[in-house]
């Protein structure tokens, strides 16, 4: 638990008022509630946080703010999609009826290509 600094605000004492001690970008959580979203197949949901991550993109790009990414965020959401749809492949190929093995291996050989290149990012 951390001491949160208290503040004297109209004769009243306030702690922060919700922050946290830790804070992290709105587009770090968006990011996060995709991956939520799109990984559990609440795709409505998830191509709702998709726009907001396009918004955030477009407001970033006009207002110059670049600093700590080298991608965009709705790339990022890209990546992470097909992460997912080549685990869900890779789960479909493993548990067919008469799967060989080479088709498992493919899949998975897709699955890990699909992970490293949402890492990288």
């Amino acid at each position: 638990m951390y001491d949160a600094a208290v503040e004297v605000v109209d004769g009243q004492l306030m702690a922060n008022c919700g922050e946290t001690p830790y804070s992290r970008r709105l587009a770090d959580k968006l990011l996060a509630a995709f991956n939520f979203a799109y990984a559990v197949g609440e795709t409505d949901i998830a191509e709702s946080v998709r726009a907001l991550l396009q918004q955030l993109d477009i407001a970033d790009h006009a207002i110059g703010e670049n600093r700590r990414q080298h991608m965009s965020n709705v790339a990022q959401a890209d990546l992470w999609a097909s992460f997912v749809e080549a685990r869900n492949k890779y789960r479909a190929a493993c548990a067919a009826e008469g799967n060989d093995a080479a088709t498992c291996d493919a899949a998975l050989s897709e699955m890990r290509d699909a992970y490293r290149a949402w890492t990288v990012a």
